[in-house]
């Protein structure tokens, strides 16, 4: 060992002591044209360690003593490298931190070899990325740490782990910037890879769990949330109360749920937000998260206790921190959900005030947007009032001004555009609402199977109006979309029975089309199973009355028929003031009466004659106009052609008849179409006809 000089034992007794003020004489460079090398090291070493002194204390001075240390020892890359750590110590301080890398550059152009330098100007970079959240840092930081890994012969198996780690965290973040799978699985790589080597740290474990859970969101994965799960759970075998830890596996649970709802994995959410609550009560996060766990499961149970649960989740994330815009828009999204539910006006009208004041505090928040837009479309259907749909129209539209590529968005001006046009039969309102839909496919909204019926209602009431099959063919494709298929109901008791009923309509309608008895059956099987299902459903136990009249009318099948009476009278034992109802029961027996006619016979045909006059004419009486045109029907095939005019000229008063055509071409007037009256009535009908356009 080297003896030391008088100087390094002056300098020693300064460092030993502290006493800093005793370098003022070093500070003139002439007092160094005689020192050492090895004294002009420890002389640099003594102006760093002031230099960390003042810089823990706030003291500018500090940019001095490392100014100093650099000029004195400019060839001694521990000097470098120590400014750089004691830069680095200020975390959030920009400036610091790129002085820290300035530092490090001049290190490893001293000494290349340096893992060290190398590993931690890497790291370095990654913080000044995040503060800056800029990626070119992250770029920037994957050279110094691939630098680093040619010298991992320099390194020991620690550092190694360190440098990996720090390595996954940069592809993280950058991948949080680019929102490309391949910057997680780069992240993923280097993650397994300090893994590997035996690192074990709290930290690490949450960090990759962290990164699993970005990309199982990004993929929506279900196998890569248990990934991200497991990995979170090393988090809690080594601190059990470790609050992300859990918080971390409550929200993972909780995006699954969100995909597949399944029942036990609200549970697992549930327990997990419920121990993080009790580690730390006062984080908003939790109970944000747990508020949109409660709101999903209200959402998929359609249960307003648990939408309940959700308003005071985020009631108390609100009182951790007030006027969050997030947090009062997500609230106001329960609120609207519960009042849609209980009809409770004042809900509807605190979900609007909140979710105003969330876009008042960021109005750039596409989200809320949508939420104003939903309350407006929800109190447009509370009061029936156009104007609110109009307004949702204008809100979901300043939404996508801002993401453009919201397929909620787009979902909510669909839903608001359909309303209008089936309230007003605008077919123009009606196809903008089936081009809105095709705009949430393109914007990755088809995997909702409640978008899909709503797609193909809006398809099917545009057919309804415009009598076009290709329309009504493509409506019967997306409800098929929703329900899984054509043979779902096979297969699927769980499948929603207005999916259903939707679908069993759209396939007697285009029966009507077609002409084709297998797709009235189709729809007369679907709609049993709906009636099976739930025997209180009155539209779909009408409907299915209905298209087994269509589909005795095709295959002339009594029996039809008669399953088709008894769905009437099960139906109008309830509804007994439905005239809609009552009219097909009555159009029912009368195509019975004239299926079964026999002139042989003409008893029997002439009961469910009388039948049907009494349904038709208890259906005039509640107001059904439709039924004055069937009862001339009915008149006409009687040979009552005197009554039979009667009921035309009042159809033609309520303006409820058909075409001239139809009317000419109906087989059951033909016996009325002879008479001198029918004659002179349709001629002045085609001159009305005639005047009007």
């Amino acid at each position: 060992m080297e003896k030391q000089t008088l100087l390094e034992k002056q300098l020693s007794e300064i460092l030993a002591t502290q006493a800093f003020h005793q370098l003022e004489p070093f500070t003139h460079a002439s007092s160094w044209t005689t020192m050492t090398v090895s004294e002009r090291h420890l002389l640099g070493m003594l102006f760093v360690t002031q230099g960390e002194q003042q810089l823990l204390l706030g003291d500018i001075k500090a940019f001095e003593s490392f100014e100093h240390a650099s000029k004195v020892a400019p060839l001694s890359p521990m000097v470098f490298y120590r400014q750089a750590l004691a830069y680095a110590s200020q975390e959030r301080n920009l400036r610091c931190l790129n002085a820290a890398c300035k530092a490090l550059q001049t290190v490893v152009a001293i000494d290349p070899n340096s893992f060290d330098a190398w590993y931690t100007w890497g790291s370095i970079l990654v913080r000044i990325g995040d503060l800056d959240n800029d990626s070119h840092y992250y770029q920037e930081a994957h050279q110094k740490f691939d630098e680093a890994q040619k010298l991992v012969s320099y390194a020991t198996n620690l550092q190694l782990m360190h440098l990996y780690w720090q390595w996954g965290v940069s592809w993280h973040l950058l991948g949080h910037l680019s929102g490309e799978a391949h910057d997680f699985y780069c992240a993923l790589e280097k993650y397994r890879l300090a893994q590997d080597l035996g690192l074990q740290e709290l930290v690490f474990w949450n960090d990759y769990g962290n990164a699993v859970a970005e990309l199982a969101s990004l993929l929506a994965k279900k196998e890569l949330f248990l990934e991200a799960i497991d990995l979170f759970r090393k988090v809690i075998r080594i601190a059990p109360d470790h609050f992300n830890g859990w918080l971390n596996i409550g929200c993972a649970y909780q995006r699954i749920f969100e995909n597949d709802k399944e029942g036990s994995y609200f549970s697992f959410a549930n327990e997990s937000f419920a121990r993080a609550a009790e580690i730390n009560a006062s984080n908003v996060d939790l109970w944000l998260n747990w508020g949109r766990l409660m709101a999903d499961a209200g959402k998929v149970n359609d249960d307003v206790d648990y939408l309940k649960l959700a308003a005071e989740k985020f009631s108390n994330a609100n009182t951790q921190e007030p006027n969050n815009p997030l947090v009062l828009s997500q609230w106001a999204e329960v609120q609207m959900l519960t009042g849609t539910c209980t009809e409770r006006l004042e809900l509807l009208r605190d979900a609007e005030e909140k979710v105003i004041r969330s876009l008042e505090l960021h109005p750039e928040h596409s989200e809320g947007w949508r939420i104003y837009g939903n309350c407006l479309t929800e109190l447009g259907r509370y009061f029936g009032d156009e104007s609110f749909y109009i307004q949702a129209i204008e809100k979901f539209r300043y939404g996508l001004s801002l993401n453009p590529r919201s397929p909620l968005l787009w979902y909510g001006l669909a839903l608001a555009h359909f309303a209008v046009g089936d309230s007003k039969h605008d077919v123009g309102m009606l196809e903008e609402a089936t081009r809105y839909c095709a705009k949430v496919m393109e914007c990755g909204g088809q995997v909702v199977p409640q978008f899909w019926n709503d797609w193909g209602v809006s398809l099917m009431r545009f057919a309804e109006i415009t009598c076009d099959q290709t329309v009504l063919e493509s409506a019967i494709d997306k409800f098929e979309q929703a329900i899984g298929g054509r043979e779902a109901i096979s297969y699927s008791p769980d499948c929603d029975l207005e999916w259903l009923y939707n679908y069993g309509c759209a396939l007697d309608f285009l029966g009507d089309f077609t002409e084709e008895a297998t797709d009235h059956e189709r729809a007369v099987h679907v709609l049993s199973h709906v009636v099976q299902q739930d025997p209180t459903y009155a539209h779909a136990r009408y409907n299915l009355a209905v298209a087994l009249s269509h589909l005795g009318v095709l295959v002339d099948d009594a029996d039809c028929f008669h399953k088709a009476l008894e769905h009437f009278e099960v139906l109008l034992s309830e509804e007994v003031e439905d005239e809609t109802s009552w009219n097909e029961w009555g159009v029912c027996l009368l195509n019975l009466a004239h299926l079964i006619n026999d002139p042989l016979h003409p008893e029997i045909a002439q009961h469910y004659y009388s039948l049907a006059e009494e349904k038709l004419t208890h259906a005039i009486a509640l107001g059904c106009t439709q039924a004055f045109y069937n009862l001339a029907c009915l008149y006409s095939l009687t040979e009552n052609n005197k009554a039979a005019m009667h009921y035309i000229e009042r159809a033609e008063t309520a303006s409820s008849l058909p075409s001239i055509d139809e009317i000419l071409h109906d087989e059951w007037l033909e016996n009325v179409r002879e008479t001198p009256d029918f004659r002179s009535f349709i001629t002045l009908l085609s001159h009305k006809h005639e005047q009007g356009k």
